[in-house]
């Protein structure tokens, strides 16, 4: 069991060390270069992907726990440093919420979780966060309204899969239907944002194969 699992936190690694932005958090970070010489204030114990990425290859974690907390730790330390850029700290953010998925896809929900219709709906979005992480990175949480300050005058009904779980753990969907709609809705806003951009095109329509696939796998109706 152990074995299978380290095996699905290393091919949901691989997967995302696809996304550019991983790049950030890849190489062992070197505080004393920046003259952040407060940086052990903040962060306790040091790690980067690339040392995931060896520990894994090389077989060094002991438990699955052990590798996803060093997964965890990567993007924590970035949050928690209070010089970390920007861009870098809401790239991490966004990592965070990939890594609960992934944590969710490889040791299944919690033990007090009611297996009803939305735990499974959990399962799913889970799925397409981590298979489909170059894809869905994209949805992973609201918009910034920094970055891009038009969207929201575009976009009437903004909603991304951070906003989607939240409403499904808070029982915020009396149906399914209701979160199916949502889930279609995530594309519809990037459709109409992206108007005719090839490339936003084409990761829609991966995206909802992912979904319908992953809907048929869960035996969802």
């Amino acid at each position: 069991m152990a074995a299978s699992r380290l095996s699905s936190v290393k091919k949901a690694v691989e997967n995302l060390l696809k996304n550019n932005e991983i790049s950030y958090y890849f190489k062992s970070f070197d505080p004393k270069k920046h003259s952040y010489f407060d940086y052990s204030k903040y962060v306790k114990r040091k790690m980067d992907m690339d040392g995931v990425v060896r520990n894994l290859k090389g077989a060094k974690y002991r438990s699955v726990e052990e590798a996803l907390n060093d997964i965890r730790l990567v993007f924590q330390n970035a949050i928690d440093y209070p010089k970390t850029l920007t861009r870098v700290k809401m790239a991490a953010r966004r990592f965070l919420l990939w890594y609960e998925s992934l944590k969710r896809k490889v040791m299944g929900p919690p033990a007090k979780e009611k297996r009803t219709w939305q735990s499974i709906a959990l399962d799913i979005v889970a799925e397409l966060e981590v298979n489909n992480i170059t894809d869905t990175v994209w949805f992973l949480m609201p918009v910034d309204r920094g970055l891009v300050p038009d969207y929201y005058k575009q976009i009437s009904r903004p909603m991304d899969y951070q906003k989607v779980k939240t409403k499904l753990k808070r029982g915020n969907y009396s149906q399914p239907q209701q979160w199916i709609a949502d889930m279609n809705l995530i594309l519809d806003n990037c459709r109409q944002y992206n108007k005719g951009q090839v490339s936003f095109m084409q990761i829609i329509e991966r995206v909802k194969d992912a979904f319908k696939k992953y809907m048929k796998k869960k035996k969802f109706s």
